[in-house]
């Protein structure tokens, strides 16, 4: 009984209807979006009210349309309407691992959205907007082979809950922020004063993929060259190169750029690479003679750009770009022969994978790679991270914090015996304990005796205005300061008498 009331409720439910009049309207709807937009164009003030009119025309002309001559949809047609939105909101029964795959996916998709917004869900869905056209998938887009309805529930299942709390939590604030200011004006305006054209992600890349970004003109050529629709090599290089080409010009269209951004493209970038070198190796390609020299050209650009800016590799995991390289003595670093050592290996490697030992290029390559990534990891990050990071300025913290105890100068043995004679076994003083204190950690007592004649240094309170601070003055200082104060007293009150 149950069952036949939600068969009921699905087969009459509002959701349908108006997924069926929205199918209906289909085309009078686009007819009204092309003329709103016209309107704003032309006058932005009341475009909304005077668009109405064209859809209600269009509306009549398409009925008008559909009764003098009845045909299939996509003329007005009820029964049409009703079978196309009968298998869009159908779903079928998940019975292929490829089906759960791709819900997984969409999980991911929607953990993406959680950690980062809505770029990662925009790059896969350019990937897959161009996978459908460029492939004509359009029937299994139609088909439901792409579990776009499931998908959508599970993305939603997955980030909605977190917006919503965040919503309830911040109110109108909430959306002010995360969708205007970090979604709409990062993407079309530009914030937090980070300039540049698509040419801010070469320099990015070339520096991140030293020494594979010198290989990427080859790669990316071949790959467009070799995919194909009809064996399944083909249709997964033909993906990742959508995948690198869609990462890397969408990330290079929105306004707003950091060094970490253009992330998501970089593993489609060195599986070309990687697919580029498995040819070789196969010897179903070569390096052809332009794109060595091309990618030589590269590879001593950015070990030329290293060599005299070696700040770059550690700014890629930082954000303070102004701190400039310790050059001078005694924190002088100059990595710059390690540099030129790996990008001369570099140029000797793709100049051997060009030539018919094109195995031993790929086993150079790899060599190459390998010691530039020990090289950077046990040589440059640690000397660069010790001028960066914090590690080594809090390692000296807690090796030399104490507690501040007490501090008493005294100036002659005369003042240390009349303070200290009478002492006892116990001497008790005032100072300031944290609210940090461990037990263990040391605490300073420091007595000072200087010679009798050393000069002093005296604190005194100085009022500034409402505030006051206390200042440590010689003594020599001090005395001439109160016979200058004596003489300005003196003069005023002369001049009073006067």
């Amino acid at each position: 009984m149950f069952g036949d009331v939600l068969r009921v409720w699905g087969r009459y439910s509002p959701d349908r209807f108006l997924l069926r009049l929205w199918v209906l309207l289909l085309l009078p709807s686009v007819v009204h979006l092309i003329a709103w937009l016209v309107l704003t164009a032309l006058d932005p003030g009341h475009a909304a009210l005077r668009s109405l009119p064209v859809f209600g025309g269009a509306t009549l002309a398409w009925v008008a349309i559909s009764v003098a001559v009845r045909g299939r949809w996509p003329l007005l047609n009820w029964g049409d309407a009703g079978r196309i939105t009968d298998h869009l909101l159908a779903m079928s029964a998940l019975t292929t691992m490829r089906q759960l795959y791709l819900l997984g996916c969409y999980c991911l998709l929607g953990i993406s959205v959680l950690a980062k917004g809505p770029p990662g869900l925009a790059v896969v869905g350019a990937v897959g907007v161009f996978h459908v056209v460029l492939r004509h998938r359009w029937c299994a887009l139609y088909d439901g082979a792409f579990e776009l309805k499931r998908g959508a529930l599970v993305m939603l299942g997955t980030f909605l809950p977190w917006h919503v709390a965040m919503y309830m939590k911040d109110g109108v604030r909430f959306i002010d922020e995360y969708v205007f200011n970090h979604i709409f004006n990062r993407a079309a305006i530009g914030v937090d004063n980070s300039p540049g054209t698509f040419e801010y992600y070469t320099s990015q890349l070339g520096h991140g993929m030293w020494l594979w970004a010198a290989l990427l003109p080859a790669a990316v050529g071949a790959a467009i060259l070799r995919s194909r629709t009809d064996t399944r090599e083909g249709r997964v290089r033909f993906t990742i190169a959508l995948w690198a080409i869609a990462g890397v010009a969408f990330f290079s269209l929105v306004q707003t750029k950091f060094h970490h951004y253009i992330l998501p493209a970089v593993p489609a970038l060195g599986i070309l690479v990687a697919f580029f070198l498995d040819d070789l190796i196969a010897r179903r390609d070569r390096l052809h003679p332009i794109f060595a020299m091309i990618g030589i050209a590269i590879a001593l650009l950015v070990c030329r750009d290293l060599m005299h800016e070696p700040e770059r590799w550690i700014e890629m995991f930082v954000f303070r770009y102004d701190r400039p390289w310790p050059g001078a003595e005694p924190w002088q670093i100059d990595p710059s022969d390690g540099f030129l050592a790996l990008g001369i290996a570099a140029a000797i490697a793709i100049a051997i994978a060009a030539t018919r030992w094109r195995r031993l290029g790929v086993v150079c390559l790899g060599g190459v790679g390998l010691a530039i990534c020990v090289w950077s990891l046990q040589v440059y990050m640690p000397v660069a991270g010790t001028h960066w990071g914090m590690r080594d300025a809090v390692r000296a913290y807690y090796d030399q914090r104490t507690i501040y105890g007490e501090r008493r100068v005294y100036f002659g043995l005369g003042e240390l015996y009349d303070d200290w004679h009478d002492a006892g076994d116990r001497w008790t003083f005032e100072t300031h304990i944290p609210e940090t204190l461990q037990v263990g950690q040391p605490m300073t007592l420091r007595l000072q005796v200087n010679k009798v004649n050393d000069e002093r240094m005296m604190e005194q309170e100085i009022a500034l205005g409402r505030a006051s601070t206390r200042s440590s003055i010689r003594w020599s200082r001090r005395a001439r300061r109160r016979a200058k104060s004596a003489r300005g007293r003196r003069s005023a009150s002369s001049m009073q008498i006067a």
